[in-house]
This record gives C-alpha cells, sequence and structure tokens, in this order.
C-alpha cells in the first residue's frame, strides 16, 4: 500500500511526504519545522529533495553529518550524506555527489546497528551512479556487482535504488534490451513498496527504456508512461521529477500527440526554474556547467543570483 496521505501525526507526516505523496503545500509546512530526531529530519530532507527544494533540504541534511549529531547516530548521518549526494546528482554535480556518497560510507565506520547494510547500500550505489555521469562505466560494473555480491538488499529503498542505476549503466553501455528488462522488474516491485514516489520514478526509467527500444509500440508505451508519470509528478508536487520527464515527453509530441505533450517543454522550463532558485550558489553553478543540464531551457536571468 503506497503512503500517499500525509497524517496528523508530525513523525508520520515527514515519512509520508518523504515517501508517499511530496505535495508542495505539505512540504512548505513542515520545511520550518524541528523533527524529533535525525531519523526524521532526514525524511524532512528527502522530501524537500523531492520537491526540489536542495538549498532547504542541504540546511536540514548538512547538520546530521557533522560532530556530535552524526558520532551519536552514524547510520543517520549517512544517510543524510548519500541524499546530499543524491541531490547533487540530480543538477549535475556528480563529482560533488561522489564526495558526499564517500563520506557516506566513512561516517559508517564506528556502527553496528541494524540498519548499516541499508546505509551503506545506499553508499556504494550512490558511487556507483557519480561514476556513472563521469562516464566511468567499468567503476559502475565493479560497484554494483560488489553491492550484489556482498552487500544485502534486505531493504525496499535499496533494491529499487540498485535496479535504478543497473537500468542507467545498461542503457549507458548501448544495452536497452537489457536495461527495458531490469526497468520492468524495478517498477513492478516499485509499485509494491511503501513508496508512491519511488513508484512514479521507477515508471519514469520504463518510459525512458520503452522509449528507446526504436519500435513504433515502445514509442507509443514509452509516450504514455510518460504521460502518466508527468501527471503524477504534477500532482504530487514531485518537482525533481518533472523536467527530465516532460523533456522525455516533449520528444514524443510529433509522432504520439497529446495536450500535455504540447505544453511539455514549457513545463520543463517552469520546473527546472524553479529547481535552480530554490538551489544553493554551488548548485547553480554545477548546474551550469555539466554537460548533462538542459541550460537552453532556462531564461538568462536564472543564474543571476548564483555568485558567479
Amino acid at each position: 500500500m503506497h503512503t500517499d496521505t500525509v497524517c496528523d501525526d508530525p513523525v508520520g507526516r515527514y515519512r509520508a511526504l518523504a515517501f508517499g505523496a511530496p505535495h508542495t503545500l505539505g512540504v512548505c509546512s513542515l520545511a520550518s519545522g524541528v523533527p524529533d530526531g535525525p531519523r526524521e529530519a532526514w525524511c524532512q530532507g528527502v522530501a524537500l529533495g523531492a520537491a526540489g527544494r536542495y538549498a532547504a533540504a542541504r540546511c536540514v541534511l548538512e547538520p546530521l553529518t557533522r560532530g556530535e549529531v552524526a558520532h551519536a547516530d552514524p547510520v543517520s548521518a549517512s544517510l543524510a550524506a548519500s541524499t546530499l549526494a543524491s541531490h547533487r546528482r540530480q543538477i549535475g554535480g556528480h563529482a560533488d555527489g561522489y564526495r558526499a556518497d564517500a563520506s557516506a560510507l566513512r561516517l559508517l565506520a564506528p556502527a553496528a546497528e541494524p540498519d548499516t547494510d541499508g546505509a551503506r547500500a545506499d553508499a556504494l550505489i550512490g558511487l556507483a551512479a557519480d561514476a556513472i555521469g563521469s562516464g566511468r562505466l567499468g567503476r559502475c560494473d565493479e560497484l554494483l556487482r560488489y553491492v550484489h555480491d556482498y552487500v544485502p538488499l534486505s531493504g525496499w529503498r535499496s533494491r529499487i535504488r540498485y535496479g535504478w542505476v543497473r537500468t542507467e549503466w545498461l542503457l549507458a553501455c548501448d544495452r536497452a534490451g537489457d536495461a527495458l528488462v531490469v526497468a520492468e522488474e524495478t517498477h513492478e516491485y516499485a509499485c509494491s513498496a511503501p513508496s508512491g514516489r519511488h513508484a512514479v520514478k521507477s515508471a519514469m526509467q520504463l518510459a525512458v527504456c520503452s522509449s528507446m527500444q526504436k519500435t513504433e509500440g515502445g514509442l507509443l508505451r514509452g509516450a504514455r508512461l510518460a504521460e502518466a508519470v508527468l501527471r503524477a509528478s504534477l500532482d504530487r508536487g514531485i518537482v525533481s521529477l518533472v523536467w527530465p520527464i516532460a523533456l522525455l515527453l516533449s520528444g514524443t509530441a510529433e509522432s504520439v500527440p497529446s495536450p500535455l505533450a504540447d505544453r511539455a517543454i514549457e513545463l520543463a522550463r517552469e520546473a527546472l526554474t524553479s529547481v535552480v532558485s530554490a538551489t544553493d550558489a554551488a548548485g547553480r553553478r554545477m548546474v551550469r556547467r555539466s554537460p548533462w543540464m538542459p541550460n537552453a531551457l532556462l531564461q538568462a536571468g536564472d543564474f543571476h543570483s548564483s555568485g558567479t
């Protein structure tokens, strides 16, 4: 069952926003809240990142990775560092993501808690994703093999994130058919997990893989999935997914027309502009310099406050 409602219990609300539906209004109401502990603070940072509010998420997550807070709860500290890495990757900052994921591994050194395996998997899977963005496909393969062989993927998040990165690696290796198989498996599993947001992101990967099959049926399926993902992302306020899936949908508008596809470029521009404006100065510089980011979408003034 997906956690799609924001309940009255503050701890439950943080978790619901992080893994269910990060509606913009709900995220805004919790952004200035004070969580009861590190794990709830991590959930708050996850929810803010999903809504594309990376600077606010950084303010919540960075304190968890330092000093006595990190010493007292190294697992939450590691999860926070891995989340910061993920946010950097989403704006093209793979080198910064690598440093944060490496820090996430180091933070786990003194930990001996039940959740250690999940946090370790997060960091290693993150390092594999960083390697893809840096063009080190062999290193990504090594890391994924290590995780598969030596790190228990017992938690639903670890299993889904492993599937995402393996799919990305296969696509980067021009193995679109194999990528589709993994994306199908990951999406099926994600739909049974307690996170609507993970199901939506898995559907986005499936849309990409379907569109890359270079068949009429694949293109049609990819377009229909992309439209469904875009609607879900808009409805849930998952701004971090809106711009990439809108760009995919815009590429199908000519062959698979739809009213939403006709508006896709403008929706992508609005979402990416929102993400950039809610990112810290270092993050804006990453966006501008990254070859992975569609900077042509942005208006000339979108980097004006970046300090560069």
